[in-house]
């Protein structure tokens, strides 16, 4: 009778293991389901050249396909951005003209029907415009000797002024880096272990960012 009971158990535990293995690997499709894009605006105008693409996150999906041209799907002239995201959100900065953007939700075997969008942007002066890092990120924790710096260039901009500091910039006539750059990129060794800051503005020969 004991065997019995033994070989019972095995089974029923073998069973279930078998569903939840399978059940792992059912994949909804996303066929007739559409994305909702939320910002930009279709057929806005602005003349901020940061960009914040938002769209409304669906359900099964693992990562959405954003496609940016100019000045539309049909009729490009250039494809300016065309990447695979996995969250609701990518920011990316543009030139000014006339652009078209478009999102579709992916997963292993589906995907949806394009969404798409239009916007223009003018030119404008630096000072209204913002500058992100790419890397590194906020917060960042590292022991590595070399930091890579880098950031998206901006329309009207000559050269890049990166700041570097342990003090919150209180002292600006003692920053631990005041570089002014003409590259997207500066790799970064720090002499000692601390808390670092850093600011980073775009500049051109009569304002900045």
């Amino acid at each position: 009778m004991m065997g019995l009971k033994k070989i019972s158990l095995s089974l029923g535990l073998f069973l279930v293991l078998e569903i939840s293995a399978c059940s792992e690997f059912v994949e909804h499709s996303l066929a007739n389901r559409k994305v909702l894009l939320r910002s930009p605006s279709n057929g806005i105008e602005t003349a901020i050249y940061q960009q914040v693409f938002w769209w409304e996150a669906i359900d099964d999906a693992l990562y959405y396909r954003l496609q940016v041209v100019s000045p539309s799907f049909d009729s490009t002239a250039s494809l300016v951005l065309d990447t695979l995201v996995k969250t609701d959100k990518f920011i990316f900065t543009l030139d000014p003209g006339r652009y078209q953007w478009r999102v579709r939700a992916e997963n292993g075997s589906s995907r949806t029907v394009y969404s798409t969008n239009g916007l223009i942007v003018h030119p404008a002066s630096l000072q209204e415009q913002s500058l992100r890092l790419n890397t590194p990120s906020t917060g960042l924790l590292t022991n590595q000797t070399e930091i890579r710096f880098s950031w998206p260039r901006l329309f009207g901009a000559m050269n890049y002024r990166l700041q570097i500091d342990t003090n919150n910039f209180v002292d600006e006539s003692k920053l631990v880096q005041n570089l002014s750059l003409d590259g997207l990129t500066y790799i970064f060794s720090p002499a000692r272990e601390g808390n670092y800051q850093f600011r980073l503005r775009a500049e051109n020969a009569t304002e900045n960012s």
